[in-house]
């Protein structure tokens, strides 16, 4: 009779709790490209695949989404190929018929005003539609746990940035349902995307070890975790006068406040490691001093690095160090000038000019000592001769890259 009982039980159970649940993934790609990176099949290929083969999947949805450079019509075209692209790499993985679609750019769920927003909305949802097991519902309502809630969870992201994660650090949720949105700032070329630099809300310039920018999200709400996450940055060297800064807003501008989290240094498998309990944007950073500084005082007699780009309105323009990992973004209040705090006059610098004249986009990547210094105004020149015409923005971000890439070598 217990038996007959416990039966009843369980059917009543399946009819009583709403079993179907919502995962949705994330495949990101570059500027106007529908191809699939390497490292983002591997990344899907390790999360989705073990999560369409542990439940019982109704239904699953590919949605392609663009930034909002371009029009309309290229946009849903291009939303539509990476679509077609995340089926045809999952096809032969999915236990059910997937549908594709595009939104293009109409929906965009990140700004697209900067760097980061558009990184962000570049981008594939694999919307999974699927079945609590029957040991999940029978917790849910009862209130009771028929194993462990679940376990240590360890996520790494694709710039190789490591979240550890205790059990049960967001209960009453579960791990498995928080989305992690995490952006990796580890290069120059990073910094520039994100519209970011390393400069410190008081004035002081910072070399770089590492940025990540993190939100934690159920269901579109912030969520904060319960217990301290151990969160590690990768490096190829470690430098142990680097401290954590945290990011703070100013004037639009983001800058870097010293933080009181302490940090410790992995030297032999090279990574840097915190714990917050916070869903932290951080900055891996030292303050350049010495040698950088005096250079300053020999070439300027003020304080500013001053470069002018004749009748033309910037965009953006940036200066990085040839030696440190120093990216100053530009002040541009003032639209045919752009201003940097006085962290860097190397010859090897190079600066990342965008600029704009009557609707026409041009651009400069170039070493400062290349460029025309007027020493009695104390400012450099960038001269008609110097700029390139943008015909694409993926050729002016792959330029960009490019040098980025060489001030690494």
């Amino acid at each position: 009779m217990k038996f007959l009982i416990l039966f009843i039980s369980v059917i009543s159970i399946q009819f009583v709790i709403k079993a179907q649940e919502t995962k949705i993934f994330h495949v990101y790609f570059p500027f106007d490209v529908s191809e699939i990176t390497e490292s983002e099949k591997a990344r899907i290929y390790e999360e989705v695949l073990p999560f369409v083969d542990s439940t019982q999947v109704i239904s699953i949805q590919i949605i392609g989404n663009t930034d909002a450079i371009s029009s309309n019509e290229y946009n849903y075209e291009l939303g539509l190929k990476r679509a077609s692209s995340v089926k045809e790499m999952l096809a032969d993985f999915l236990p059910v018929i997937s549908k594709i679609s595009s939104l293009g750019k109409s929906t965009p769920k990140f700004p697209n005003e900067t760097s980061q927003g558009r990184q962000s909305n570049r981008r594939v949802d694999i919307v999974i539609e699927y079945n609590l097991k029957m040991e999940e519902l029978i917790d849910e309502f009862t209130g009771t746990e028929s194993q462990p809630f679940e376990n240590d969870t360890t996520i790494t992201f694709k710039e190789g940035v490591e979240f550890h994660i205790k059990a049960e650090s967001f209960y009453p949720n579960k791990i498995k349902d928080v989305q992690f949105e995490v952006t990796e700032v580890l290069s120059p070329f990073a910094i520039i995307q994100n519209n970011l630099s390393t400069m410190t809300a008081d004035g002081r310039c910072l070399k770089s070890g590492g940025m990540i920018l993190t939100q934690a999200q159920i269901d579109g709400n912030p969520v904060l975790p319960n217990d301290s996450i151990t969160v590690r940055i990768p490096a190829s060297e470690i430098d142990t006068s680097m401290t954590i800064w945290d990011i703070k807003v100013v004037d639009g501008d983001t800058l870097w406040i010293e933080s009181d989290i302490q940090m410790t240094y992995n030297e032999k498998d090279k990574y840097y490691e915190f714990k917050t309990s916070n869903m932290p944007s951080i900055n891996v950073d030292a303050p350049v001093i010495g040698p950088a500084i005096d250079k300053i005082q020999g070439l300027f007699k003020d304080k500013n690095t001053t470069i002018k780009a004749r009748g033309k309105s910037y965009v953006e323009c940036y200066l990085i160090s040839y030696d440190e990992l120093i990216v100053l973004r530009g002040d541009l209040i003032k639209p045919k000038k752009s201003y940097f705090a006085p962290c860097l006059t190397d010859p090897n610098d190079i600066v990342i000019a965008h600029v704009k004249k009557k609707d026409k986009d041009f651009y400069m990547v170039k070493p400062l000592g290349e460029i025309k210094l007027k020493r009695g105004f104390n400012h450099f020149v960038i001269r008609k001769r110097d700029l390139k015409s943008i015909h694409s923005y993926r050729e002016y971000e792959n330029t960009v890259q490019e040098r980025c890439d060489e001030l690494l070598k």
